[in-house]
């Protein structure tokens, strides 16, 4: 299962865009209806966005380190600066050809699993469990977030 960016479907961004269109509506009639109370439910719908989105990109990274995992190649990558807060890598496809990576570790080398058909996309080689770990506290998190927003939306006006 490979999930596509929203430009490859267009189908996804219409539902993207009703499903918003739906939410305004239904703020708009919480407004009208219960005054004030609409604060709490923009904000809920707000955090319900921003939270499926962070779960979709959770997903999304699990998905490709799946695949990598599988498919990938595995190369040293070279420290060659900073950028920002985290540290700039370089790694070198079977072409030959350089490619940048991010990074937080200040680490003068590090291993870079990267997908032989697109070596653009690559991800840190990191110990599994340490991984899963990392994954399933952030998606608890997420949900729990998700379910809060939601009773701000939806269950605030019972």
């Amino acid at each position: 299962m490979v999930l596509l960016p929203l430009e490859a479907c267009p189908g996804r961004l219409t539902v993207l865009a009703l499903v918003l269109l739906a939410c305004i509506g239904y703020a708009v009639w919480v407004g009208v209806t219960h005054g004030a109370r609409v604060i709490g439910v923009v904000a809920g719908f707000i955090g319900l966005f921003l939270g499926l989105g962070t779960c979709a990109m959770t997903v999304e990274k699990t998905v490709l380190r799946m695949y990598l995992a599988r498919h990938g190649v595995t190369v040293e990558a070279e420290r060659v600066g900073r950028s920002g807060s985290g540290h700039l890598y370089y790694y070198n496809d079977a072409a030959g050809v350089p490619h940048q990576y991010y990074r937080g570790s200040g680490a003068p080398t590090i291993l870079v699993t990267y997908d032989p058909a697109r070596p653009y996309r690559a991800v840190h080689v990191s110990w599994a469990v340490a991984v899963i770990c990392k994954t399933a506290l952030a998606l608890i998190a997420e949900v729990l977030v998700l379910l809060l927003c939601a009773w701000m939306s939806f269950g605030l006006l019972w």
